[in-house]
């Protein structure tokens, strides 16, 4: 009779597992990215501790060198669940040869200490070119708005193994043909990148989707994931629209979870930056 009653409650308990687990993400695309840009490599590990405190997930690293203090802050990173993208970007490599070489060599720096440190790696390495910040914009709009599209594939290309994540501006909607097809700027860079990040950056839920809405609508049309973006903080008291700064913390975190129910769960959110996140208003 024992026998039995615990054949009933082990078939019982098996079932309750089996029902659990059905409900757990079944592809990667499930979990939802929540990254933030980390630019200065001094802060200490209270930042760390913020960020996980915020569920930050992701956090797109500008590295100054491939050594060990790099290898230790992935490793605490990664113990606290984030993974941890290289972030780098010029714009000088959209206009001049000789700093795209040294562009790959970055890259090729990249790989060897992927291979070098192999328990503390990259996931991959997040782009911020800014093709607008160059002296040339207003002459050269359309060319360098190419060469960034360019460049994105030949990277693609050459890389493989790499996964390539790129920032992008909410109006990127220049027209330019590469590969014989003729479509907007942001339709190539999704098409091209792993992921990109638009950066939607404006301080209401609602204004945060209405400018990011073309790029969500066409990322999800060609199966890729993407991610919104917002500021905390504005050097332009004219631009005080652009970020959270007047606003606080947790009315961004609010405006932020607004607008994630408008995308599908795999989509998500990133922060500029983690310095000035931690010391703006609650």
């Amino acid at each position: 009779m024992k026998i039995r009653q615990w054949t009933i409650y082990i078939l019982l308990i098996l079932t309750v597992l089996a029902v659990g687990l059905s409900f757990l993400p079944t592809d990667k695309k499930e979990i939802s990215p929540f990254a933030v840009w980390w630019w200065d490599t001094t802060l200490d590990e209270t930042y760390l501790d913020f960020a996980e405190e915020n569920g930050v997930n992701e956090i797109y690293y500008c590295a100054k060198s491939f050594d060990e203090q790099t290898a230790q802050f992935i490793s605490k990173a990664n113990k606290k669940d984030m993974k941890v993208y290289y972030l780098s970007g010029h714009v000088e490599w959209l206009e001049d040869e000789n700093e795209k070489q040294e562009l790959f060599d970055k890259i090729e720096d990249f790989k060897q200490y992927q291979t070098d440190f192999s328990g503390q790696k990259f996931e991959g390495i997040h782009f911020d070119i800014e093709p607008h910040q160059s002296t040339n914009w207003q002459t050269n709009r359309s060319q360098l708005l190419q060469s960034l599209v360019e460049l994105a594939d030949y990277l693609k290309q050459t890389y493989q193994d790499i996964k390539f994540d790129y920032d992008i501006p909410f109006w990127f909607d220049d027209q330019i043909t590469h590969n014989g097809q003729t479509k907007e700027v942001y339709k190539h860079m999704i098409d091209i990148a792993d992921r990109v990040v638009v950066m939607s950056y404006r301080d209401t839920a609602e204004k945060i989707y209405s400018v990011g809405e073309d790029e969500v609508e066409y990322a999800k049309v060609v199966g890729k994931t993407l991610l919104l973006s917002v500021e905390t903080t504005t050097d332009n008291p004219d631009e005080e629209f652009v970020s959270f700064e007047e606003e606080g913390s947790r009315a961004m975190l609010e405006a932020i979870s607004s607008v994630k129910e408008k995308m599908p769960k795999y989509f998500g959110f990133a922060v500029h930056n983690i310095k000035t996140w931690k010391n703006m208003i609650a």
